[in-house]
């Protein structure tokens, strides 16, 4: 008897809860149907024009220094991806004239930021000496210099319309922190006053020594990327080395 009494008591419950529920769902208001988006005509204006794209490209910095060496599978899956007609058909590209942290500076950069420059220094040389270097010596160069960047090169050149060459950097012998991640105070110049000439020459001679040795015609100099920016700086650790840096 006591479980029959039970029984009638849940399904009265039961019934109840289901009337509430239901007239509670009699007072919510149906949703609108959603209104058509209204058709929009764009007519493009002849009378305003400008000068023709010359294409659309990337830098090659620093992703080609990072991915020069990969498998050849790999490195040619990506160029056919960037620079391929079935891909992003990409045509004009930035080189990057590194400059290079001396022989001695364990890399702290960025993975694929650390560029290796043009030069080629005596066996020995630490990052106090600085005077050593001669533009117009062929000893002071390294021709073979840069080998996963200038993979790239060497696979695009066909793809490429306009070919530019910049500099992040001057090598470390020209620069005041003695460091290629920029200066200890950001928003100082970096490059040495007596350096101007040697840099200038040394960013020419690298262009000239790239267009030639990959058979390019460079079309355009960048000697000073973003140079008013304040994050180029040189973080130095407790030992008095380089911890951190662009």
């Amino acid at each position: 008897m006591a479980r029959r009494t039970r029984s009638r008591r849940l399904l009265g419950a039961a019934v109840l809860t289901a009337l509430t529920t239901g007239a509670a769902l009699l007072g919510v208001p149906a949703q609108a149907e959603p209104a058509a988006a209204a058709s929009v005509t764009v007519r493009p204006d002849p009378s305003y024009q400008q000068e023709k794209f010359e294409g659309w490209g990337t830098s090659l910095v620093w992703f080609a220094n990072a991915t020069g060496d990969y498998p050849p599978e790999i490195r040619e899956k990506l160029a056919r991806l960037l620079f391929g007609d079935d891909g992003l058909g990409l045509n004009i590209a930035r080189y990057n004239i590194g400059g290079g942290n001396a022989p001695d500076v364990e890399d702290y950069l960025r993975a694929g930021g650390a560029v290796e420059g043009w030069w080629q220094a005596p066996a020995g040389t630490t990052r106090e000496d600085t005077d050593w270097w001669n533009a117009d010596d062929p000893a002071d160069w390294n021709e073979d210099a840069d080998a996963t960047q200038r993979w790239w090169v060497e696979r695009i050149k066909d793809d490429i319309d306009h070919w530019e060459t910049f500099s992040n950097s001057p090598p470390w012998f020209m620069t005041v922190s003695g460091y290629v991640s920029g200066g200890f105070d950001s928003s100082a110049d970096q490059l040495k006053p007596e350096s101007v000439d040697d840099f200038a020459a040394y960013v020419a001679g690298a262009t000239r020594r790239l267009e030639k040795a990959e058979g390019i015609e460079v079309d355009t100099v960048d000697p000073f990327n973003e140079p008013n920016t304040p994050y180029w700086g040189t973080q130095l650790g407790a030992d008095g080395d380089p911890v951190g840096g662009r």
